[in-house]
């Protein structure tokens, strides 16, 4: 998915949902998101990070293109499979989907 047609919608501060339908839950640094329909952008939660990290996503994507990304003022970091670095800072974790179904695991 190309994100930078997005990239105004990922920086703003409020967004417009249009289909969405999914569950969150988070449990010992792990973070699951299950979605049956998604379409939009949506921040999931805000994150500070004292220090750079390494976040790993799995996807397990049935239909359809999801896109988690970390977003911190003009800076937009899209998170590929596996392990991401990232760099200290405060940041609105955000997904950002075109009629998608599946799962994400953020950890």
């Amino acid at each position: 998915m190309d994100i930078e047609k997005y990239r105004e919608q990922l920086k703003s501060q409020w967004n417009r949902k249009k289909a969405l339908l999914f569950v969150g839950k988070a449990k010992d640094r792990r973070y699951e998101l299950r979605f049956a329909s998604f379409t939009g952008v949506k921040t999931l939660f805000r994150l500070a990070l004292k220090k750079p990290n390494a976040i790993n996503l799995e996807r397990q994507i049935e239909k359809g293109e999801i896109e988690m990304v970390f977003v911190a003022n003009e800076t937009i970091i899209q998170l590929k499979d596996g392990s991401n670095h990232i760099p200290e800072g405060s940041y609105r974790v955000r997904v950002l989907g075109d009629k998608a179904s599946g799962m994400l695991l953020l950890y």
